[in-house]
């Protein structure tokens, strides 16, 4: 992990502790269409990392997405 001025660069590994984003009362957000994914009201929930480990980057001040 580096958190320093340049930005913040974790490895997250598979199986991970994360706080996801769903819409409230469903188990995942592709339960919706496109446009009710983004506009439905939302909640916070306790879930784990699925899929493969993954290197994330977010240099500071800049815009980013991987």
């Amino acid at each position: 992990m580096q958190d320093d001025a340049e930005g913040l660069t974790v490895w997250i590994p598979s199986g991970s502790a994360t706080l996801l984003r769903r819409p409230v009362g469903r188990r995942s957000p592709r339960d919706l269409g496109l446009v009710e994914r983004f506009l439905s009201p939302s909640e916070v929930a306790e879930g784990a990392w699925q899929g493969p480990g993954i290197l994330r980057s977010a240099p500071t001040g800049r815009p980013w997405s991987l």
